[in-house]
């Protein structure tokens, strides 16, 4: 919950079953629930130590909520990238990319730009944009 580094993900929707038996847009619709309760706690007094600090120590300690938005966006890509990598088949890691990006969208449709651009930077991770093969299968327009 504290948003530290290191160690296991704390995105809460680590295990592939949860998210895969679920409705893309019930799971889209839950991590927005879960990023705004992050975002709402931001204040605009701890926007401006977070200009204004000089490290990144200082700004954990002065800026925690601002600190887990944004380890919430690279547990969020890593975890995407996770579920990609870890298919040992061509055919499951494509079904996985589809749904990704399925999620993808539906996180764009209810505007959680912050969730959308760490799932498209999961695209970009040097792990998965080398797997040129499982992006060819996925189906037009995504494919290339």
């Amino acid at each position: 919950e504290d948003g530290g580094g290191g160690g296991e993900s704390k995105f809460p929707f680590n295990d592939l079953l949860v998210w895969t038996d679920a409705e893309v847009s019930t799971f889209a619709a839950q991590i927005t629930l879960h990023n705004f309760s992050t975002y709402s706690k931001i204040t605009p007094k701890e926007i401006m130590h977070y200009v204004k600090a000089k490290s990144a120590s200082e700004k954990k300690i002065l800026c925690p909520n601002i600190t887990k938005v944004v380890q919430q966006f690279n547990d969020f890509s890593n975890w995407g990238t996770t579920m990609i990598c870890k298919q040992c088949l061509s055919q499951e890691r494509v079904s996985v990319m589809s749904t990704l990006i399925s999620l993808l969208q539906e996180l764009f449709s209810l505007n959680n730009l912050h969730s959308s651009l760490s799932l498209l930077s999961t695209f970009s991770s040097a792990a998965v944009a080398r797997l040129k093969t499982s992006f060819e299968q996925i189906e037009p327009p995504w494919g290339t």
